[in-house]
């Protein structure tokens, strides 16, 4: 509870400080304060009385007390704060209850509700617009939220493939599949709007929404099909409010962006794009757990944390284990991925992979790893325009990633690997929004491998 409580006012804290009218005189930028905060949490812990800590203490009481910490550095950061814009005071259920707001949405089944909730996500933010997607295309709807984002003077920060393919990108197989239907003239409109373009130094894949109120981790690109304004393409998402969440999301994104070493720029008419010195990306906000959540982000070579979540969470499934995910192939080259899912067969859990349909050469798959999961009792299932990325394992233990079940996304062997994020819950009711959504795709599938049958 004491932790809890204590990281929730930090993040208030340093959200506050931020975007407080002492904005422009701050010490710090976000990441720093973040780093500030994070070192003075064990000694508030252990410093500030019992009763600051009890479950109906308001954040007024709590600002109060924490006031008096004795620690000259905290008290000029608060006396620089100022606390302008403290919450007002309520109740300590509603501030130490576990993270709320949490949402499911899905684009399938004739409805578009993750891409309503993106749209309005970008319709109500009231200061900054933070987007992350590998594909661009803008279509009407979208384009006319950027402009009045714009028009309204919020910040819009846009993380993406500024080309098409970085250079010296070596080829993997892809079985087949497609590239992702990418727009580079469409990226250049968004700079031209009015958009802060950059592209991190590996791949970017990773898909998410963030506004100051709001997170959408999703499966979904920036373009028609993807929210749902096109070819109705299935996807899926977890959206919330929670100050918590979007303050970590806010710390991954900052630091994805301050390491970013393409930059597109609007010169005049012209566009230009210039590279800069690659930085490293801090690595402690890439993953952080809060309440049975953890919002994460893989980045290569050494923090592939959406690989270890997905093996951690299959390894501990005794009955089922649901993998949604648009291509599955060469797993082999995920040593610890194709091992979990082996092991997962031989204990007798029911293990079955949704994935697209007509996504792969007849000629280039199956290939070899995923005949050998096949062979093991594994169950692939095909859905038309199948996108989504999730898991649910047992009845407790689910996730909403951006990563395929292939060595791109999966991988840490550079320079294919790509940057993921995924947000992971646990015993919650969106468990069964989720658990319920996969069983009306397995009701749509319209083929079934199993074994040396798949067709």
């Amino acid at each position: 509870m004491r932790t809890v409580l204590l990281l929730r006012c930090t993040a208030l804290l340093q959200k506050e400080y931020y975007h407080s009218s002492a904005r422009n005189h701050r010490r710090f930028n976000y990441a720093e304060i973040d780093h500030f905060l994070a070192v003075k949490q064990q000694a508030i812990l252990e410093t500030l009385p019992l009763s600051v800590w009890c479950e109906k203490i308001t954040l007024e009481e709590f600002f109060k007390e924490i006031r008096g910490f004795p620690d000259q550095d905290f008290v000029e950061f608060l006396d620089e704060l100022s606390l302008i814009a403290v919450p007002k005071a309520r109740g300590g259920d509603e501030e130490t209850s576990v993270l709320s707001g949490v949402v499911f949405r899905y684009n399938a089944f004739g409805e578009r509700m993750l891409g309503e909730s993106i749209l309005a996500a970008i319709r109500q933010a009231k200061e900054r617009i933070y987007l992350i997607s590998p594909a661009v295309e803008m279509f009407d709807e979208l384009r006319q939220e950027i402009k009045k984002a714009i028009r309204r003077g919020i910040e819009i920060r846009l993380l993406t493939q500024l080309t098409a393919s970085k250079k010296a990108y070596p080829p993997l197989p892809t079985r087949g599949i497609p590239n992702e239907g990418h727009r580079e003239d469409h990226v250049r409109e968004m700079t031209v709007l009015g958009v802060l373009c950059r592209q991190p130094q590996y791949y970017c894949h990773a898909k998410m929404v963030l506004t100051d109120s709001e997170v959408i981790i999703s499966s979904a690109n920036l373009n028609p099909n993807s929210l749902g304004y096109g070819a109705n393409s299935i996807e899926a998402g977890l959206c919330s409010c929670d100050p918590l969440l979007v303050h970590f999301a806010q710390g991954i994104f900052d630091a994805v962006w301050q390491s970013s070493p393409t930059r597109q720029h609007l010169h005049g008419i012209k566009v230009n794009i210039t590279e800069n010195p690659a930085k490293s990306i801090a690595s402690n906000v890439l993953e952080r757990e809060i309440d049975g959540w953890k919002l994460l982000l893989s980045v290569p070579p050494d923090r592939y944390t959406l690989t270890q979540e997905l093996v951690r969470s299959i390894g501990a499934a005794q009955k089922t284990v649901r993998l949604c995910t648009h291509a599955i192939y060469d797993t082999i080259q995920v040593p610890t991925l194709h091992a979990s899912l082996l092991s997962a067969c031989q204990r007798n859990v029911d293990v079955t992979i949704l994935v697209r349909r007509d996504n792969f050469k007849a000629c280039q798959w199956a290939d070899p790893s995923t005949e050998e999961l096949l062979q093991n009792g594994v169950r692939i299932q095909f859905v038309d325009g199948f996108h989504a990325k999730l898991l649910v394992v047992d009845d407790n233990r689910f996730g909403c990633f951006s990563g395929n079940l292939n060595p791109y996304s999966l991988s840490n062997t550079e320079p294919t690997a790509h940057l993921e994020i995924g947000l992971f819950g646990f015993h919650s009711p969106t468990y069964e929004a989720i658990n319920s959504f996969i069983d009306q795709c397995e009701h749509t599938a319209s083929s079934v491998a199993t074994g040396n049958s798949h067709r």
